[in-house]
């Protein structure tokens, strides 16, 4: 349970180092492409999983 926020984490830097890679050497194309609306929700769930993944939660059980 305590690597799912390491993997959210590399989730986002994966994501982050392609957008990186577009700005340095960008592609010519003819249109938007169609996955990049998709791109940037899976981003932003990406971010809102690391968030979640790393809050505590109190249960009964621990008291």
């Amino acid at each position: 349970r305590s690597m799912i926020p390491l993997m959210y984490l590399l989730i986002l830097l994966e994501y982050g180092g392609r957008i990186a890679i577009g700005m340095i050497k960008p592609l010519a194309l003819s249109g938007t492409p169609p996955g990049a609306i998709g791109n940037l929700v899976f981003i932003l769930i990406a971010m809102v999983g690391l968030v979640l993944s790393m809050q505590t939660v109190n249960s009964p059980r621990d008291k």
